[in-house]
Formats: structure tokens, sequence, C-alpha cells
């Protein structure tokens, strides 16, 4: 494996969320969480494309609408079968590699990106995790896996529980090599994602206390 790869993200988001509806437009001083989210992943010169895969129901309408806004590109398909969402929009790049990013988690940056490439090319595996075991706050939590492995998932997992959740399949394939990133400090009990009304007051106090500055790394935050 070498550093010449292409490599695309994958975000996954949609606006109808049971706990807090339309969470990933909420406002950040100004921007969207989506907005916000999409312009830390844009200072990674690591990465190429950067595609949103979210529903066809008309509720993501809207969301589809701020894509296309930021330039990105948009794959639409089942609210379930979200592993179908990312092999089509596999099949619009043309990329070597995929990186998996959910769109309530507004605080990853280039920083955590780059830890996660640099590792996935040192260790030559097909899928890596930052998450395995758990060392960051939830909410930095990052995979990256080559298209060989999201072709297999794709043909091969006929579990709808685990399509939702993309990569399940890949983790316990004994015909994909995994590789974790591990970070030295556990830091797993905090939380940086946004679920529930609380998580966004946070993420709102959070830039407000280090004023609104749009490119704090997460070390900063933690």
């Amino acid at each position: 494996m070498n550093s010449n790869l292409k490599i695309d993200i994958i975000v996954q988001a949609r606006l109808g969320s049971k706990r807090l509806p339309n969470k990933v437009l909420a406002d950040l001083h100004g921007k969207s969480m989506f907005e916000f989210l999409i312009k830390r992943l844009k200072k990674s010169t690591k990465v190429n494309n950067i595609f949103l895969a979210t529903t066809t129901n008309r509720i993501d309408d809207l969301l589809v609408s701020k894509a296309k806004i930021l330039g990105i590109g948009v794959v639409r398909g089942s609210q379930d079968d979200v592993l179908t969402r990312f092999y089509d929009a596999s099949k619009k790049s043309n990329a070597d590699v995929f990186i998996r990013v959910t769109g309530d988690c507004p605080f990853l940056d280039k920083f955590l990106l780059e830890d996660l490439i640099n590792e996935f090319i040192t260790q030559k595996v097909d899928y890596l995790s930052n998450f395995n075991p758990p060392c960051l706050p939830d909410g930095l939590d990052l995979e990256i896996f080559n298209r060989k492995a999201l072709e297999m998932a794709y043909e091969n997992c006929n579990d709808i529980g685990q399509r939702e959740h993309v990569t399940p399949w890949m983790r316990e394939s004994k015909d994909i090599k995994i590789g974790s990133l591990l970070y030295t400090k556990n830091l797993s009990n905090y939380r940086l994602t946004v679920d529930e009304p609380e998580d966004l007051s946070l993420v709102r106090e959070i830039l407000r206390r280090f004023n609104y500055a749009p490119n704090i790394r997460w070390e900063q935050i933690v």
C-alpha cells in the first residue's frame, strides 16, 4: 500500500432524528453543524472528495441543498440500508479508500483524519478504526476502509441491522484485514457527539469559550 492512495470521505447524515430532529442543521453561531463539520473536514490535504450519503425522504431535500452549496457530492438511498448508500457513493468516486464520518460529530478535524490515514497506510490493512478499543471521546470516532472491503460488505452482508451501521460485517469478517489506531490516553469518558439537546448545548458552549474559532483542535477541546 502506498501513500498516493486516493481517499474520499463519505458523510452519513439525515434530518429525521427522533431524539433531536434536524440536529445536523442546528445553528452554531451562524453556520449549520453540517457546514461547520464539512469545512473542518475540507482542511485535510490528504482527502480528495467528500460525499453526503443521505436518504430519499423529502425531509432531507434541505440537507441535499446545503451539500450542493458546499460543493460536495450527494448520494440518496434507503433510510435503513446505509451500506448501500456508501456503496453507491463509491460508484461515483474514483477513490481507493473511504473514510466513514457521521454528521453528528462536529469536532472531527484534519489531525484525526491524518492520524487515521497514516496508520491505515502503515499497518497495510483493509479496515481500521480509532475506537477499538475506545480511547477517544465519543464523537471523534472514525473508520477507514478500502474499496475491496466495502464491496465485499455490500455483496455479503445480509443483516439489515448491520447494513444500517455500514461496517459490522467488515469488522467480523475473517477475509478482511483489521487494524486499530490507539491513543496513549483513554479519553472515552468524554462526549462530543450530538444526540440530545444537552449535547448541542455543550457544543455551543465549547465554541463560545473558544470565541467561535473554526479550527480548534480536538486536543484543545478535550
